[in-house]
């Protein structure tokens, strides 16, 4: 598959046409090929082979549906159809370990709402958790997709056979007893398919042996994806009972959970998991870190090791738990290569246990429709319908009353005896996109944030991308040097920057209808034009030359009449919003020129004039000075943030770029970077979106509309907010 789009409507599509018998039997085989006698002996096979005990009832969707609906505010309610479809077809018909539907159970929802408002004492803020449940399918679909549709199934097998490792022995052990042992209609049924269709080609025993490291890597991807945060709710559990303990020492007394680690040790001595990881780590990671995904490995051995049932399964079904419990223990380890801070081991490999990297990938991936809970005291974000600005509050009086108003002058009057926070269901990436490119042999994974998201979160949580940016950092480092697969190029646009935000919601809009030349080459300033001869230091006057070229093509780009763009962004007209339109019309054009030199400076960066640092954030500050001063800006917030957008542009590196610098420090270094911010820049974000700059031009949309006089760019020199032309780069963002 050369492209595929990751998102939940595709999810809920693949998941419903997902064959397993043509993914477990048939896989190198065309359906349409197979006689039905030979898939009614499959389905025969598997009906006495697999199957659960605890059905899906009527009565469980009820609760899932309810409880999922109290929790969250999105779409999650409308895709509940998944939880049964996973558990008969994936659990039941796929897997088929008996009891392993015990682990996943829709209840899961009742601890959702208590996790999201978890506050952490420690840093008096609250955690900021993310859903867990849902999650756990979506990282079963993204294995699936990765394991039959890009090759990573074959990757995996390739990776354990021949190595001798703990984990690759006890896979081929397993294999050969599995064999040795196997049942007479599936050994037969195997023998059938080789004859029908590729004898010559691969003898039985072949096939075997392929057909088990299939249905293993299969299973192991359904188990460890649909449990590995079962221990979520075990710790959240263990952390109120330890803020328990400190505010009443005597209730230890009363809960002994840390008691249960001895027995444990004891009972899964003989697994994978306590055979190749040291048993004292295990028990530190529970006891003091209160590790879920520790946590979790063991509750899987234990359903299995406690009352004997791992015994009475057969080699390949007790690989597979055995090899998720390993998978699931792995997912939550920290790495010193990945995030630069001491961890548990230095760095995750594939060619070490390929389906627990590939399955901590898949985890890392999955952002898309995952929601977050933050918890907010600003208000409900509300645009004026008349002259489309945001209403804000400008003053408060008396016990109960706060004053909005909009550019209209109009104002609104809250009166509202109770004080409230704000509970809000953030989900900001829409979708991952999946690409081979098949020239390079590379692949390229794009993560889809919605830019209107974004734009609002730089508003409620400046910190929300931040710390997506970190993590997209750990997945950058973990997927380099890695020999065994090809090499994977993480595309985002993901920064907290309001400036940079709405640069790109323009940039967008601009290549969606028709200013494609904006990135033709020869249009722009020769990278030598900017550098003095030594290009260690940028020229003086930069902004004067790239002024004179923007000039040149800006009336090609269709921005000189704002009447023509509300109208084709379908932003009704009403009276009142002539000023509006006066104000939006100057803000395109210092944010068409900021796309201008965003552009120009790919193209600087291309010819290698940005590649020594130094030199690079030279030129950003002194390119960032020229500009703000050249638009007579002045506040220390929008000047640093302009400063931080040209910084990101530095650090854009193209796919392009990405595959030919296999070697160059640098650029690496700045691809890893790329979406990084500070707590500086964190910090800057929050005060520039809660300046006074917007009631000064609110004000002088209010003087013009009354008086008249012809100065409102005057009263505004100088101030680009963040909020009086949201509604047109929201709108921008939503047209594309």
């Amino acid at each position: 598959m050369e492209e595929k789009t990751v998102d939940m409507n595709d999810m809920e599509s693949y998941l419903m046409d997902y064959d397993v018998l043509l993914h477990k039997y048939f896989w190198d085989i065309t359906r349409d090929k197979i006689p039905y006698e030979l898939l009614r002996k499959a389905v025969l096979v598997e009906e006495r082979q697999n199957g659960i005990r605890e059905a899906w009832t009527l009565s469980k969707a009820q609760d899932a549906f309810l409880t999922a609906k109290k929790v969250y505010a999105d779409g999650t309610v409308d895709h509940l159809g998944i939880l049964q479809l996973t558990l008969e077809k994936f659990i039941g018909n796929f897997v088929g370990i008996e009891g392993m539907e015990r682990l996943f159970k829709a209840s899961y929802f009742n601890f959702e709402w208590m996790m999201h408002l978890e506050y952490d004492p420690d840093r008096h803020e609250y955690t900021k958790y993310r859903d867990h449940y849902i999650h756990q399918i979506k990282n079963m679909y993204e294995m699936l997709v990765l394991l039959d549709d890009y090759g990573f199934m074959e990757y995996c097998i390739k990776a354990y056979q021949g190595k001798n490792t703990d984990i690759s022995n006890d896979i081929e052990r397993s294999i050969r007893e599995q064999i040795r042992c196997a049942d007479g209609e599936e050994e037969e049924l195997i023998k059938e398919i080789v004859e029908e269709f590729i004898s010559g080609q691969t003898e039985v025993k072949e096939r075997q042996q392929q057909y088990y490291y299939r249905y293993l890597f299969h299973a192991v991807a359904v188990i460890s994806a649909l449990i590995h945060d079962i221990g979520y709710p075990i710790a959240f559990m263990l952390r109120i009972t330890k803020n328990l303990h400190e505010f009443l020492p005597l209730s230890d007394a009363f809960l002994r959970l840390d008691d249960a680690m001895p027995h444990l040790g004891e009972i899964l001595q003989e697994s994978l998991l306590y055979r190749t990881v040291d048993p004292r780590e295990i028990a530190d990671r529970i006891n003091r870190k209160r590790d879920h995904g520790s946590i979790s490995a063991v509750i899987l051995l234990s359903q299995y090791y406690e009352t004997g049932e791992i015994y009475h399964l057969s080699p390949i079904k007790r690989m597979a738990v055995e090899l998720s419990a390993l998978v699931v223990y792995n997912h939550t380890l920290k790495y010193d290569y990945m995030t630069g801070e001491k961890g548990e081991r230095y760095r995750n490999l594939f060619c070490e246990n390929p389906i627990s990297y590939l399955f901590r990938l898949c985890d890392d991936l999955q952002e898309w429709g995952r929601v977050y809970f933050d918890i907010s005291k600003r208000s409900n974000f509300l645009i004026c319908s008349r002259c489309h600005m945001p209403a804000t509050r400008i003053d408060e009086y008396g016990d109960d009353s706060q004053i909005y108003s909009c550019g209209c002058g109009k104002d609104f009057v809250r009166k509202t005896k109770l004080s409230y926070r704000k509970l809000m269901n953030i989900s900001a990436c829409d979708h991952l996109k999946i690409k081979n490119r098949l020239e390079s042999q590379s692949m390229v994974i794009t993560f889809g944030y919605d830019l209107v998201t974004l734009l609002q979160l730089s508003l409620y949580s400046p910190q929300f991308a931040k710390q997506r940016a970190d993590d997209m950092y750990g997945i950058k480092r973990m997927l380099e040097e890695q020999g065994e697969l090809p090499r994977i190029y993480i595309d985002t646009f993901l920064t907290n920057n309001p400036i940079a935000i709405k640069v790109k919601c323009l940039e967008r809009y601009l290549q969606k209808h028709g200013a494609g030349e904006i990135y033709r080459s020869e249009l722009f300033v020769a990278a030598s034009d900017f550098m003095e001869t030594d290009s260690e230091k940028p020229k003086k006057e930069i902004v004067e030359e790239l002024k004179r070229q923007f000039d040149q093509l800006k009336d090609g780009w269709g921005l000189s009449d704002i009447s023509a763009i509300v109208e084709k962004l379908e932003i009704v007209a009403d009276e009142g919003s002539e000023n509006t339109y006066f104000i939006w019309k100057r803000n395109l054009e210092f944010y068409a020129f900021m796309v201008f030199v965003g552009g120009n400076i790919k193209q600087i960066r291309a010819a290698d004039k940005l590649l020594d640092r130094k030199c690079a954030l030279a030129f950003s500050y002194q390119l960032a000075d020229e500009i703000a001063d050249f638009y007579k800006i002045q506040d220390r917030p929008t000047r640093t943030l302009i400063m931080d957008y040209i910084w990101q542009r530095v650090r854009e590196v193209s796919f392009e770029e990405f595959n030919r610098a296999k070697q160059h420090k640098e650029i690496m270094d700045y691809y890893r970077e790329s979406s990084l911010s500070t707590t500086y820049i964190t910090n800057t974000v929050a005060e520039y979106v809660g300046s006074d700059a917007y009631d000064d031009v609110k004000n002088a949309v209010q003087i013009e509309r009354t008086a008249g006089t012809g100065l409102i760019l005057k009263r505004i020199e100088g101030i680009y907010d963040f909020y009086s032309d949201y509604e047109l780069f929201a709108s921008m963002a939503r047209a594309v």
